[in-house]
């Protein structure tokens, strides 16, 4: 920090990203604020791997310049002297993720070399390279070989550089040669030769091929006179097959003798030797053996060809490899693969053939492919009925080899059987069944049970799953009581699940007894304000199970819900309900208990007030009262009165009892 006068500085040297912020200056209680943002410097990149210092190249070929940046984000540019370069066709750059970059100088020339600089963009940073290109020294790989022909025979002088685009000269007896129409100059990848068409005998002579650092050399023979102008050539021929080797001599009239690995051939049945006329003859073995593998000579004068008659193993009949058994889906089509061994060389076509019962299969049931291991049985429509034995018979011109196997038709089992539904409680009952009169042809994995809901309306349920092997038996523990269900049981194999097995009675979830019916004869024999007692006799029917109890319902004349009152055994016919309210009435039912829960209700009692029973008469009010009336007044006297059981009430007059009589006396 620095003031000059009233100027004050503060100076951060060499700036840092930390040191972004706010800065306040203070003077004399008065300050001063300014924000700081100090970015991230540019990128810095170097070399970490320059180019060569010197480099040399072919002509013709790629030279290639390597260095490596530190990282790939480095943008570098390519320069030969002050001219940058470019990719074209004859630069190409690259650089790859790991930061190396290259230039690929193509097909090289001499003016290509010079100094080559690799510069990083917007830095100094730069490496160089000073390139020269020499000619490459082509070498033979390939060189020229000596050879003895006669005339009219083509020739071929052939050696081969290690590089395509070598440049060669020829030379013949140290003159440089060229071509002609009959001779031509042949330059052919990295192949260099001379073919000489109609050889002469002046064409004879030393030939050489030179490189620009290498050279290659042979001599030529060119004979006059007889020759072979079709020899023998090495031939490879099956066991039993015919076979005809043939020469043909320029002279017409010259003999030839054939050799067999250096003993001389003597016709027989099996082996001619003909002569053809025209130069042209013939050694044919009618049936080759496998002692005729070796070497054929046939030599006319001095003359000879030769050839390896090579004799292969011939062909054995089939022998089928295949399993005894067979599976396939029912109903859909499948195939049968049946592996096979040949020994030998092949010679003739396999016919194959599927048997049932003694009878070839037509084409419209199976479809037979060949192939070079296996046949392939296709069975187009295969149904169950169709399993059984079968036999494969596989033949060729060595014989037949035949084997029976079992062929399954696989489909889904057919329905379990004999499916009952037993021990039917409320919330249970048992299903059983027996496995299926036909597995399908696979072993059953697993037999299902369904359960459908007949107050629903619905589908099928899965109810449970038994496993082969386990008992054919499932208790059912959710039903709800007093529904009706149908249950069926399907068994699953790996084809497939078969038809339903049913139970074709509905199941009704109850237990194997009823509720009893209503109590007969139920009556109130005494009440009083807050009781009542009744008594009944027993039900008609018991509902398969024995009572083991009664209760009381009861409810107000005018109530709408019956209340439970007391529950006695099933040995009581007769009991008091308490808890009345006074003054209230009531009606009272009895329900039968058994272990099937309570019954039918029994008809209601007659109402009743829920009051003492018994009261004494008495009279409400003052009674009867003194009065004085006129003739002919009418008379009339209002008495209120009570009592329990309702009290006979009697008028009389003095000591006679006063009756009415309809017209002068009325008593209501």
């Amino acid at each position: 920090m620095t003031n000059e006068g009233d100027s004050y500085k503060l100076i951060i040297m060499n700036p840092k990203v930390e040191d972004t912020g706010k800065y306040t200056i203070e003077i004399g209680g008065i300050s001063s604020t300014a924000f700081l943002q100090v970015d991230e410097p540019d990128p810095t990149y170097t070399f970490i791997k320059p180019l060569k210092k010197t480099l040399s190249g072919y002509t013709k070929h790629e030279v290639i310049l390597e260095c490596v940046v530190s990282n790939s984000l480095a943008i570098v540019s390519w320069w030969k002297g002050d001219q940058k370069l470019e990719d074209n066709d004859e630069f190409q750059t690259s650089k790859d993720l790991s930061g190396v970059c290259k230039l690929t100088i193509k097909n090289a020339k001499f003016e290509d070399a010079g100094k080559y600089m690799c510069k990083i963009e917007k830095q100094p940073d730069k490496t160089e390279c000073d390139v020269n290109i020499i000619e490459y020294p082509y070498k033979f790989t390939k060189v020229l070989k000596s050879q003895q022909a006669v005339e009219k025979d083509t020739i071929t002088l052939l050696c081969e550089l290690d590089d395509a685009t070598g440049d060669v000269k020829w030379f013949k007896n140290d003159q440089p040669f060229k071509g002609d129409k009959r001779i031509s100059i042949v330059k052919e990848g990295r192949k260099r030769k001379i073919v000489i068409k109609d050889a002469k005998v002046t064409d004879a002579g030393n030939f050489k091929c030179v490189s620009n650092a290498d050279e290659t050399s042979c001599e030529l023979i060119v004979k006059y006179s007889n020759r072979f102008n079709k020899k023998l050539k090495d031939t490879e021929a099956v066991e039993r097959e015919k076979v005809v080797l043939e020469v043909e001599l320029q002279d017409q009239t010259a003999e030839a003798v054939w050799s067999f690995n250096g003993t001389p051939i003597v016709p027989n049945d099996r082996i001619e030797i003909k002569n053809l006329g025209g130069g042209k003859h013939q050694l044919i073995f009618n049936k080759l053996e496998m002692e005729d593998d070796g070497e054929i000579l046939c030599q006319s004068g001095e003359l000879s060809s030769s050839c390896k008659l090579t004799v292969k193993k011939g062909e054995s009949k089939p022998s089928i490899e295949c399993p005894d058994e067979f599976n396939g889906p029912a109903g859909h089509p499948f195939v049968i693969e049946v592996p096979y061994k040949i020994s030998g060389t092949r010679q003739t076509p396999i016919e194959a053939k599927l048997f049932k019962d003694g009878k070839a299969l037509p084409a419209k049931e199976v479809e037979v492919v060949v192939q070079q291991e296996k046949v392939l049985f296709k069975m187009k429509k295969p149904t169950r009925e169709g399993s059984g034995k079968y036999q494969i018979k596989l033949s060729n011109g060595q014989g037949e080899d035949s084997k029976d196997v079992t062929i399954t038709m696989q489909s889904a089992p057919t329905p379990p059987q004999d499916v009952e539904v037993s021990e039917i409680f409320q919330t249970s009952c048992v299903v059983t069944w027996k496995v299926p009169q036909d597995d399908g042809g696979s072993p059953i994995l697993k037999y299902v049970i369904e359960r459908q809901d007949l107050s629903l309306k619905a589908g099928w349920d899965n109810v449970a799953e038994v496993a082969h092997g386990e008992p054919t038996k499932y208790k059912v523990e959710d039903l709800i009581a007093k529904k009706t269900y149908k249950f069926r049981i399907r068994a699953v194999n790996k084809i497939g699940s078969s038809e339903p097995g049913l139970f074709a009675k509905p199941v009704l979830a109850k237990d194997p007894w009823d509720e009893p019916s209503k109590p007969k004869n139920v009556e109130l024999t005494d009440w009083d304000k807050d009781h009542a007692d009744l008594k009944w006799q027993k039900p008609d029917n018991d509902g398969g199970a024995p009572i083991t109890g009664y209760v009381i319902e009861y409810k107000e004349k005018f109530g709408k819900d019956w209340v439970q009152g007391k529950e006695v055994p099933g040995d009581c016919l007769e009991a008091t309900q308490d808890g009345l309210k006074e003054g209230c009435t009531y009606e009272f039912r009895v329900r039968a208990i058994n272990k099937a829960g309570p019954g039918e209700p029994s008809d209601s009692t007659k109402p009743i007030v829920a009051k003492c029973r018994f009261v004494k008469p008495f009279i409400i009010g003052e009674g009867l009262q003194n009065m004085i009336i006129k003739k002919g007044q009418v008379i009339t006297y209002d008495i209120k009165y009570g009592g329990e059981p309702e009290p006979e009430v009697r008028w009389m007059h003095g000591e006679e009892e006063i009756r009415d009589d309809g017209e002068r006396i009325t008593i209501d």
